[in-house]
């Protein structure tokens, strides 16, 4: 019987055993010695396992990708882009005034809640569609950390967020300044990465579209409309005859302390000319952006880590 060594990685995976036919090969003799040799050198076990993972961070990256593309849900985004700013300029060529202006606007509203929304269904689909035909088991099955694929599609998922924004932004180029227009972008762009971090949590940890979406729509809705509610709740808290009035108004302050305040997130008004206080509102646009990404990605990792698939 003839044992070969099968490896991968620069790590021996299994033995193979067969008849020998031809005699003895060469490889056959010397693998094990090669394979010693290697993990023998000093540093060489770490910088294989490194580019390794880098190697596997890229292609799970360029997977995700492909996959985009693959399901046409790039093309599906590319048309809904194109009826929104079809429907702002028919909406403004009903107005009497400044058209220009009341296209921007059309275009800016109407976009963000349809694109984010849109945006997180893709993303749920995809990724529960992975789960269903057990594409992530097989993946699994591999010498891949789940920390390195989660980490891969939080990447890729922030990568399409950039890009949407990007293109949302794409209409507007002639109407609008480049330096508002570049900040809304950006904005937007953060907007839609939270929303991106939340639904790959979601997606992974329910397994489920309607429960992962009703969610991700009840926080979009709040998170929208938490300046609003946060006004509401003070005329609620000066209201000393009615204590159950106090209580919903603890409860909305509570709100706003967990949620992100996606009203002050991408204004329309940056891009009708009014920048006053843009690198502020920018600013903590890119704060929130970061410790909520961080968070979510945190949280959902560690889920992700300790179920069962």
């Amino acid at each position: 019987m003839l044992a070969t060594a099968v490896e991968e990685g620069g790590y021996v995976k299994h033995l193979e055993t067969r008849e020998p036919r031809d005699g003895l090969r060469a490889t056959d003799v010397t693998i094990l010695r090669q394979w010693r040799a290697r993990r023998a050198a000093p540093g060489a076990p770490l910088r294989s396992k490194s580019m390794a993972i880098h190697t596997q961070y890229v292609a799970l990256v360029r997977l995700a990708a492909r996959d985009w593309w693959r399901t046409r849900s790039v093309l599906v985004l590319a048309v809904v882009i194109a009826l929104v700013f079809g429907l702002a300029n028919f909406l403004a060529g009903l107005a009497v005034t400044e058209v220009a202006a009341q296209r921007v606007t059309f275009h800016a509203g109407l976009a963000r809640p349809v694109l984010v929304l849109l945006f997180a269904l893709v993303t749920v689909v995809a990724l529960v569609r992975e789960l269903d035909d057990r594409v992530l088991d097989m993946l699994l099955a591999r010498p891949l950390a789940r920390r390195t694929w989660y980490l891969a599609r939080l990447s890729s998922q922030l990568l399409a967020a950039c890009v949407l924004a990007a293109a949302t932004a794409l209409p507007l180029v002639t109407l609008v300044p480049p330096t508002a227009l570049a900040a809304w972008t950006l904005s937007f762009a953060c907007e839609l990465a939270i929303v991106a971090a939340l639904a790959l949590a979601l997606a992974t940890s329910l397994g489920r579209v309607a429960p992962a979406m009703g969610v991700i729509g009840g926080f979009y809705a709040l998170s929208r409309a938490m300046s609003s509610l946060v006004l509401m709740a003070m005329g609620l808290a000066s209201e000393p005859a009615h204590p159950g009035a106090r209580l919903v108004a603890a409860g909305v302050y509570g709100l706003a302390l967990v949620l992100p305040d996606f009203s002050r997130y991408a204004p329309t008004g940056w891009l009708l000319g009014d920048v006053a206080g843009l690198r502020t509102e920018l600013g903590f646009a890119l704060g929130q952006t970061v410790l909520y990404v961080g968070f979510l990605a945190a949280l959902g990792l560690v889920d992700f880590e300790r179920r069962d698939l």
